[in-house]
């Protein structure tokens, strides 16, 4: 496998995202550093940013 893909996300309330990868790997990304700017800063809206998801290659 060229490139692991997730397949499951659970978001957390600390802006945290528990990315589970079709590989077996479960990895946590701390989506917080990159809440700024024009765009990212919507991600601020807990209610915005927990409906991100896996779509069978990457989250969105």
């Amino acid at each position: 496998m060229l490139r692991p893909t997730a397949i499951s996300v659970t978001v957390q309330k600390d802006y945290t995202l528990k990315v589970i990868f079709n590989n077996g790997e479960t990895k946590i990304f701390d989506v917080k550093p990159y809440i700024k700017g024009s765009w990212y800063s919507q991600l601020k809206n807990f209610s915005y940013f927990s409906l991100a998801k896996a779509d069978g290659f990457t989250v969105i």
